[in-house]
């Protein structure tokens, strides 16, 4: 996916909006809440992943928010039993 870097008046909203590779980079970062939504999974489950070192966050300085990268979160991922990866079958 590339972006678009020529700019007409159509595309400046606002000099003070996020760029589209802003937005973009934003959005690879979540919350526990959101982590928990993406995984289909408790609050208490990421946090307990945090905890045990199996996930990896970040808090933001000074503050009580914790942000969960995108990659991350699919590295909790594994495989199912059986799953024909180049086909993306799953047999159970």
């Amino acid at each position: 996916m590339g972006l678009n870097h020529n700019l007409d008046a159509s595309s400046v909203v606002n000099a003070g909006a996020l760029s589209d590779a802003q937005h973009v980079a934003a959005r690879e970062w979540l919350t526990v809440e959101q982590s928990a939504d993406y995984l289909q999974l408790s609050q208490s489950s990421i946090r307990s992943y945090i905890r045990q070192g199996r996930l990896e966050a970040r808090r933001i300085a000074g503050k009580r928010k914790v942000l969960i990268h995108r990659s991350e979160l699919l590295k909790l991922l594994e495989p199912a039993r059986g799953e024909d990866v180049s086909s993306g079958r799953v047999e159970l």
